[in-house]
Order: C-alpha cells, then sequence, then structure tokens
C-alpha cells in the first residue's frame, strides 16, 4: 500500500483486549504491580496527580457488584479506560525492565491523566504516549527501551532514537516534525518520528459509542487517513533527512462498542507508517519483517488485509 506521496506506509489496527482484560479486579491487579514500582523507586504517588486518579478510580470499585454499576459513574468508566492503557502487558514490561524507571514514573504524577482534560503542556500524557508506543514497538517483536531523548531500540545491532510527539491542532503538525528532526539530526542516531493524533481528532466527552469494532477500526482509519492527506508535505519534509528512518502516527480514542463482551469504552489505536530514505539494506528487512509479524499475529490472511481491514484478534491476555 502507498501514501499519496508515494512512498510505503504500512498499517495495522489494535483492538482492545476483548474478552481478556475487561474486570476491574484484573485491571486493578496489574495496577498494583505499578504501584509497587513508586514504592521500590521512592516515587511519591500522590493520589491527586495523574496516575494517582487512575489508580484511586479503579481501587473504588475494584469487585464485581460495584464493577456492574459502574456505568452510572461515566467519569470513573472513562478513568479505567485510561488506566488500561498503563497496564498493557507490554507497557507494564517497558517499566518493569527499565534499570531506573523513577525518572518516567515522576512524570506521570506531573499532570492530569483524565481524558477529559485537554491541556496541551502535560508531563503525565507525555509519558503515556512514549509508554505507548514503545509498548507497540514490543509487541511487535523489537526491543524498545526508553531512554533519551524519548527512547532508544535496537535493530540488527544499531541504536535507534525515537521521537515522541502529542497534538492538539494541525497547525503544530509542522513545527512539530521540524523540532523531531533537529532532535534526530543531533543525536549520534537513526530516527524514528512517533505522533500521537489521539487528542487531534478525539471529541469531548472523550468516548464514542460505535455500531461494532469494524466500525471503530474504520473510523480510526479515516483519522489517519486525513492526517497523511494533510500533512504529507510536512512528513516527506521530514523523512528527506538521512537520519529519519520512519514517521509512525497513531490515531486513538476511548470507544464503547456495542458488539464488545462488556458494555465499558477500551481504549482502541490504529497505527500508519510512512519509511525515509534513511532505511539501508540492513535496517529496511527488518523492519518490514516487523510489520508482517504483525499483520501474521493479528490477521489469519494477511495478504488481503487493508487500511480498512476488519476487527481483529485480541491482542491482551491475563499474565
Amino acid at each position: 500500500m502507498s501514501d499519496k506521496s508515494g512512498r510505503t506506509a504500512f498499517h495495522e489496527t489494535t483492538q482492545p483486549p476483548g474478552g481478556a482484560i475487561h474486570s476491574v479486579s484484573a485491571i486493578a491487579e496489574r495496577a498494583n504491580a505499578i504501584r509497587n514500582l513508586y514504592t521500590k523507586y521512592g516515587v511519591t504517588l500522590n493520589t491527586q496527580s495523574g496516575v494517582g486518579q487512575l489508580m484511586d478510580a479503579v481501587r473504588e470499585i475494584d469487585d464485581d457488584q460495584r464493577h456492574r454499576r459502574i456505568q452510572h459513574r461515566p467519569k470513573a468508566v472513562l478513568l479505567v479506560a485510561q488506566l488500561l492503557k498503563l497496564t498493557k502487558r507490554e507497557v507494564l514490561s517497558c517499566l518493569q525492565e527499565m534499570n531506573n524507571p523513577k525518572r518516567i514514573l515522576e512524570r506521570l504524577t506531573q499532570g492530569s491523566l483524565d481524558p477529559y482534560v485537554l491541556n496541551k503542556h502535560n508531563f503525565a500524557k507525555d509519558a503515556l504516549w512514549e509508554l505507548e508506543f514503545c509498548g507497540w514497538l514490543r509487541e511487535s517483536g523489537l526491543g524498545a527501551e526508553l531512554a533519551q531523548p524519548d527512547g532508544s531500540l535496537a535493530i540488527s545491532g544499531r541504536q535507534i532514537s525515537i521521537e515522541c510527539k502529542r497534538h492538539y491542532s494541525h497547525e503544530s503538525i509542522e513545527k512539530a516534525l521540524s523540532k523531531a528532526r533537529k532532535q534526530i539530526q543531533e543525536s549520534s542516531h537513526l530516527g524514528i518520528v512517533a505522533l500521537d493524533l489521539e487528542h487531534l481528532y478525539q471529541p469531548v466527552p472523550p468516548q464514542i459509542v460505535a455500531l461494532s469494532q469494524l466500525h471503530i477500526a474504520d473510523m480510526l482509519g479515516q483519522r489517519n487517513a486525513d492526517f497523511r492527506a494533510r500533512h504529507a508535505r510536512h512528513i516527506n519534509k521530514t523523512l528527506v533527512d538521512a537520519r529519519t528512518l520512519l514517521v509512525v502516527y497513531s490515531a486513538g480514542g476511548l470507544f464503547r462498542s456495542l458488539d464488545a463482551p462488556v458494555p465499558q469504552p477500551f481504549p482502541y489505536r490504529r497505527w500508519g507508517v510512512c519509511e525515509g530514505e534513511a532505511l539501508d539494506s540492513t535496517v529496511r528487512p527488518v523492519l518490514i519483517e516487523m510489520y508482517a509479524r504483525i499483520m501474521r499475529k493479528r490477521h489469519p490472511d494477511a495478504s488481503s488485509n487493508s487500511d480498512r481491514g476488519g476487527p481483529l484478534p485480541p491482542v491482551d491476555s491475563p499474565a
């Protein structure tokens, strides 16, 4: 598949964990693993902080009887859905396997993670996006680790820098891509730019009720296509740089599907990738294999999958 710039664009759809992780007790168990990291590294977990509010929400409804009544508390429902991003297995592994996650644990407390709060300068949501992206890379089979500037990973023995950016307006895209390109140029490694589009298209209140998971996949695919069409020139300008391997962009949001196993919202994402001219004969085959692995894992007929493909199998399961 090619985007309008003629560059190859790979796509995959991330569905929520289906029936695998929908009980509050299961979410709370993983939340406790995060709480333990705060204790282990001596970071204060203030109940008024971003991640502290999410922890409190899941603790308040941590039994099945109250969970069945949770639909009458829409704010708490969305906070728990937001916590699912942080308790995803691959994201947890990013935190647990870091030599010292103290810095990112601190950042998760510096700002609100409330999906109703659309503030632009928010260290907590920046940190959550970095963890989400590194979790996706890990799920794809790449050994990503969070480091400076935003993250790093190794492909065929080569260190790759990751620049993660969140967006609230289309007017900010050009500046953000330019800044990311300069940061990669100043580093000693090749780089990947990762753009979070969730708040670029996210309505308020931040939940959409959809007829089906296919409908959600279509909506997110349309958002990615709109972004790619609007900003093809800026993306191309970034990819021309000799050090930029990929521009990855991801539309997402909190959705409640009427055909889901349980009537609660889950975080959904759809990913798009545009490759740059810096992909050489060493790195490019590994990245292509990454995409092939994703498609084989999530869709039995990978050859027929497209940007508007159908719903995919659950991507997470109880530990």
